[in-house]
């Protein structure tokens, strides 16, 4: 061959974050679901996301490639620079039965301006032999081709992202956190995750259902909301049992409702309220 390396650039501009794209880049689920070009698929993808961290990937030609369905091409490497999520530098090698064709090191940078972001990847191949010709002749349009799989990936990614991830908490306020406390406790059956006190109009106690979900935090800190405006709702898979429980405990709960979503729908319900006349509805679920 001529030269002893090759180099090239590609750049891609996404509609996403570039924590988005860099995490494209590191998680080796992710990388296994776009790695290699159209027809390529990846059955095994390892990362060692770290300075030093080993890369091990097989990529194997899928069905729709006809005559060369299942070969393998295996890729090993190592990664040089991490800077999440700004740039990830790694090297690698190709192998053809066990041969090594040739080495290249990949420099991948995210510069994110107005809600976009432009991936920059650069590639220089060296440590080439006579046989390595036709693979890194090809080597530039298969990574476009891979990057054209990434690109549709992020695509998803960005339209069924979730804003919300997780519902955190729902506030309460309350007037006297001791007497609220033992009201949702032993009334309610929820238990205390937390409670913190600075004095007695700084006081929050995190509550939540025995076997886990949202957390509800009652608060003596009134300065947005005030004891009393709000409505809780709650479910119950035997609101006879519900009902029935809560008037023992000396709960004043409403006589069980069958019209919530108009009469003979079927939903049972009733109300009841807390110590500061918060609203709390019980549904049959």
């Amino acid at each position: 061959m001529e030269k002893s390396h090759k180099e090239f650039t590609i750049i891609r501009v996404f509609d996403a974050s570039r924590e988005l794209v860099y995490k494209a880049w590191t998680d080796a689920k992710i990388v296994a679901k776009w790695w290699g070009p159209k027809g390529v698929f990846t059955p095994i993808c390892d990362l060692d996301i770290k300075p030093g961290g080993k890369i091990n990937i097989v990529m194997e030609a899928g069905s729709n490639l006809g005559a060369v369905k299942g070969m393998q091409w295996p890729m090993k490497g190592e990664f040089i620079e991490l800077d999440k999520p700004k740039k990830i530098v790694f090297t690698s090698n190709a192998v053809d039965e066990d041969k090594e064709l040739f080495k290249y090191r990949t420099t991948v940078t995210f510069d994110e301006k107005g809600g976009k972001t432009t991936m920059t990847v650069h590639v220089v191949i060296s440590n080439m032999i006579s046989e390595s010709e036709f693979a890194v002749a090809g080597m530039e349009q298969g990574w476009n081709s891979q990057f054209d799989k990434l690109v549709e990936f992020i695509k998803k990614e960005v339209k069924n992202m979730q804003i919300v991830d997780k519902f955190m908490m729902l506030q309460i306020a309350v007037s006297d956190m001791p007497k609220a406390k033992k009201f949702y406790t032993d009334k309610l059956g929820l238990k205390v995750e937390t409670d913190y006190r600075q004095d007695d109009n700084n006081w929050w106690v995190a509550l939540a259902l025995p076997k886990g979900g949202i957390t509800i935090t009652l608060t003596t800190h009134h300065a947005h909301m005030k004891p009393g405006t709000m409505t809780l709702y709650f479910g119950t898979s035997d609101i006879a049992a519900a009902h029935k429980e809560l008037s023992d405990k000396d709960v004043k709960v409403s006589d069980i409702q069958d019209h919530l979503h108009g009469p003979g729908s079927g939903v049972k319900w009733f109300n009841f309220k807390d110590l500061d006349g918060n609203l709390i509805h019980m549904e049959q679920v």
